[in-house]
């Protein structure tokens, strides 16, 4: 593979099934990442890539947005963090308040692990950056993250958090405790880092794990208060996973152009997305959707009853991941359309995505 030319914007999105990684190229040689993911020989997805093409990560990356705690979002991210020694890195303004700290604190002291180890890998991206001296920009809706002028502009802005996402989060921190005292491991996402980067005239929109939250939280917040005059998306990568919690359909309206190029990183565990509803209602919207890799369901062997008694005794899950890398590569010049390539993993039209 090659790297990109000076003047092509590149938008590479990663998963297997279970995680989500992104690479951006704004141009010339300049690079930004979003979240994080291993594969299959547990190196960072986009950090195996950016030395397959050639790019010195130490210094070409001018960004590390992590968009929010869970941990198919921030597997590797340490390393990510560790390579990039030029970069912004960039979390989620929740991580920055008191309250929120001291529940992560919680949740790896208390909870022996089943909290999930995304929240042992944020904190050692804060320990890390302590020790190097480096610290992190903490990102709140409508506010720019990197920037260049001049000749080559290009801008990334994050879109949310908003003070009613923050606000909303720490309302439902109380119910993610259990009878026992432990803590469950929530699942919704009021503190996801949305994001969008404008590179000359094209615009492309990152939805991370954002969901709909009411009139002044989530999509809608983002929509009538943070946008404002900013023109259509031509591609847009859809939050969470496909699902309805992420579909707002305004934004599909308002913020992102007619047949706009889109993507999305499947979930193969449990209730897999996106689901035949997710999809149909998906290609309604645009005919020009993509998936980074399949919904995969492998085929697991039973276990006995009494493992099964001791794994839920012992609030364990064990998970059968996708093995194969997906990549999806997206290309454009000014004033062009986007290139489309399915470069592993069963990346392919949004469809195919469902697989047997």
């Amino acid at each position: 593979m090659t790297p990109p030319d000076d003047d092509v914007f590149e938008v590479s999105v990663f998963s297997r099934g279970y995680g989500e990684a992104i690479a951006i190229h704004v141009g010339h040689g300049r690079w930004l990442l979003i979240d994080s993911l291993k594969n299959s020989s547990g190196d960072p997805a986009a950090i195996a890539y950016l030395d397959n093409i050639g790019v010195d990560t130490r210094q070409a990356v001018e960004a590390v947005l992590i968009t929010h705690w869970h941990d198919d979002h921030v597997a590797g991210a340490s390393v990510v963090v560790a390579r990039c020694e030029a970069a912004e890195i960039v979390l989620s303004g929740a991580l920055q308040r008191d309250e929120f700290r001291a529940f992560l604190a919680r949740s790896t002291t208390d909870n022996a692990g089943s909290f999930g180890s995304g929240v042992e890998e944020l904190l050692t991206i804060l320990r890390q950056l302590k020790a190097e001296g480096r610290r992190p920009k903490w990102a709140w809706a409508d506010m720019t993250l990197a920037a260049s002028r001049g000749d080559h502009p290009y801008r990334f802005e994050a879109l949310s958090p908003s003070t009613k996402d923050f606000e909303e989060l720490l309302e439902n921190i109380h119910t993610w405790a259990q009878p026992s005292g432990r803590l469950r491991a929530p699942k919704r996402n009021d503190a996801s880092v949305a994001a969008v980067v404008t590179v000359a005239e094209d615009l492309a929109l990152f939805g991370a794990d954002l969901e709909i939250r009411g009139l002044e939280a989530g999509w809608a917040a983002v929509h009538s208060k943070v946008w404002k005059d900013r023109a259509a998306a031509s591609l847009y990568k859809i939050a969470h996973h496909g699902s309805v919690t992420g579909c707002y359909e305004p934004v599909w309206a308002d913020m992102i152009v007619r047949d706009a190029i889109a993507v999305l990183t499947p979930w193969s565990r449990g209730s897999k997305l996106p689901s035949p509803a997710d999809i149909d209602r998906i290609l309604n919207y645009t005919p020009n959707a993509h998936a980074a890799s399949k919904v995969r369901s492998p085929n697991t062997k039973r276990r006995s009853n009494t493992v099964e008694r001791s794994l839920r005794e012992a609030n364990i899950k064990l998970l059968q991941e996708s093995v194969d890398m997906g990549q999806v590569r997206f290309r454009k010049r000014a004033g062009e359309v986007w290139n489309v390539e399915y470069l592993s993993g069963g990346s392919c039209h949004l469809k195919e995505v469902l697989a047997a």
